[in-house]
């Protein structure tokens, strides 16, 4: 997830984002679940065309798969992984 400190969608995200790790870990999933401050790592944020936040990016073997574009919800973002796995 790339996010900036002031973004309120951002702060809102954050509690499903770390619940979200637990649930893929219970499913048997072998994930990493990173947060980025784009306001930090502007050249990361710039790399991967972060258009605003917060944005979900999935990674396979360090190579962008998929842009979650819909609901910030824990059902919706677990039928994002599972559409891109």
């Amino acid at each position: 997830m790339f996010y900036a400190p002031w973004c309120p969608h951002c702060h809102r995200l954050r509690p499903m984002w770390s619940q979200l790790a637990g649930v893929l870990n219970d499913q048997g999933y072998d994930v990493q679940l990173a947060v980025v401050d784009a306001t930090k790592y502007t050249r990361l944020a710039d790399k991967f065309e972060v258009p605003g936040f917060p944005t979900l990016i999935m990674f396979m073997n360090g190579v962008p798969v998929g842009r979650h574009q819909g609901a910030r919800d824990m059902d919706t973002v677990l039928s994002f992984i599972n559409d891109h796995k």
